[in-house]
């Protein structure tokens, strides 16, 4: 990634834990019938989880021609670091028990995993999409000559 797609992606990012985050409180609220109200201060340490979860995309600005393991280990690094800050914060803000931590730990690494193959799987697709469009075409410039 370059930088402007990087700081893109940094703004999905932001925007998915904020919404993750009030998700889990809202989810919070209603399943313990709690009468919990958000204060100015809350909906800082929100944005504040946000940012600090988005922190650890920048590792994944990769230099030209890195190899496919850096990739790989690069993207494991951004997996633990992203996770344990996100849990660290919600623990730290009371937000998140230790108990329900492996719950959401569970989830977490089940959604990473599933964006993950996604994304691999869409890869592929486009390669074999491109790779017979290439060959289509070749074909039709030796057909002409």
């Amino acid at each position: 990634m370059n930088l402007k797609e990087l700081l893109k992606f940094m703004f999905v990012v932001f925007c998915a834990i904020t919404t993750i985050v009030i998700l889990y409180i809202a989810a919070e609220i209603l399943i313990t019938d709690s009468l919990w109200r958000l204060s100015a201060w809350d909906l800082l340490k929100i944005e504040f989880v946000a940012f600090a979860g988005t922190l650890p995309v920048l590792i994944l600005l990769k230099r030209e021609n890195a190899p496919r393991t850096e990739l790989i280990i690069r993207q494991v690094l951004h997996f633990i670091l992203t996770g344990g800050i996100i849990a660290g914060l919600l623990i730290g803000f009371g937000w998140l028990s230790a108990g329900n931590a492996a719950f959401i730990a569970a989830l977490y690494i089940c959604l990473y995993s599933g964006i993950y193959a996604a994304g691999e799987l869409r890869a592929r697709k486009l390669a074999k999409a491109l790779n017979e469009r290439i060959s289509a075409f070749h074909n039709d410039q030796n057909e002409t000559h």
